[in-house]
């Protein structure tokens, strides 16, 4: 009776870690597609006007420079002034 809960213990843990793995893939996958739509020059990064003309895209209105300076100096961890994937 151990060894059967045991295993099913294991299959458990090796299902969950599954589905983990494949959760990670599809975050991976939506990031990826997301930062193609702001990247509308294709060259690897998102520049302070990318960024402000699909923010205002997808929440069809006009948003201010500054507001959108703030929002690329906080996502910006490289601090280049563009945002990258990784």
């Amino acid at each position: 009776e151990v060894e059967r809960l045991r295993s099913m213990a294991a299959k458990y843990r090796a299902e969950a870690s599954a589905l983990e793995a494949e959760k990670a893939q599809q975050m991976a996958e939506a990031t990826e597609r997301a930062f193609s739509k702001f990247d509308t020059n294709q060259d690897g990064e998102i520049s302070l006007e990318e960024l402000q003309v699909g923010l205002e895209k997808i929440l069809k209105t006009e948003l201010k420079e500054e507001r959108v300076a703030q929002l690329m100096k906080e996502f910006d961890v490289s601090g280049d002034g563009a945002l990258q994937l990784e």
